[in-house]
């Protein structure tokens, strides 16, 4: 859902990022990212659905 969601300038590094923690089971360590990149790089709103999905993974 990152990769499809994560757009604009500077996505492209900010999905990378976020993808691989998903990878390495780092679900604290990407809540964390989206949580600093919320409302900046990633809307709010994006940001709140991408955390409360990353939270069902724990």
């Amino acid at each position: 859902m990152t990769r499809q969601l994560v757009t604009g300038p500077g996505g492209h590094g900010v999905v990378n990022s976020l993808v691989k923690k998903l990878e390495h089971k780092q679900i604290h360590a990407y809540i964390h990212e989206v949580s600093a990149l919320r409302g900046q790089k990633i809307p709010a709103e994006l940001g709140d659905l991408l955390i409360r999905q990353a939270q069902t993974l724990n």
